[in-house]
């Protein structure tokens, strides 16, 4: 990440914070339905096998047509019991996990931010002069000019 405004420091707690999340899914991963690795849900699976058989399915008809036909109903039972699942959804564990990173990573960047902001204006009150300050699509700083008072007046 190349920003004025974050640091090496930050750069090292977001890399523990994900050194701890992968840890902490391998140990979560073992005992969790969701989410250990071979534990196919059977509905999925049974449906899987039938969408190489079903035309519409194999061919991703999800609407009427002329062609096809109305939908598969093995789909539409499928986008049901997809809604309840615990296997064929993101384990919401993981989700608040994962959640809490990125948060936290957002949070520590608009707090970099103001602690450079403040510094600047702190160093512009200080010192006379113009400073501008370029921001890009995400707000990260993308240019710092600081100018001293005499080259205002030039």
């Amino acid at each position: 990440m190349s920003s004025a405004v974050w640091t090496a420091a930050d750069s090292a707690e977001l890399d523990l914070l994900s050194f701890e999340l992968g840890a902490r899914f391998t140990e979560h991963r073992a005992n969790c339905a969701a989410c250990h690795p071979g534990r196919c849900c059977p509905t999925l699976a049974a449906y899987l096998e039938h969408r190489d058989t079903c035309r519409p399915c194999e061919n991703a008809i999800k609407v009427s047509t002329a062609t096809y036909g109305d939908p598969c109903p093995r789909y539409l039972a499928h986008l049901e019991h997809g809604q309840t699942c615990p296997r064929c959804n993101p384990c919401p564990a993981l989700v608040k996990a994962i959640s809490a990173v990125v948060d936290w990573r957002e949070g520590r960047a608009l707090r970099s931010t103001a602690t450079w902001l403040r510094r600047q204006e702190f160093e512009r009150e200080r010192t006379p002069g113009r400073v501008r300050i370029a921001f890009d699509q995400r707000g990260e700083v993308t240019e710092l000019e600081v100018a001293p008072a005499d080259a205002e007046a030039a």
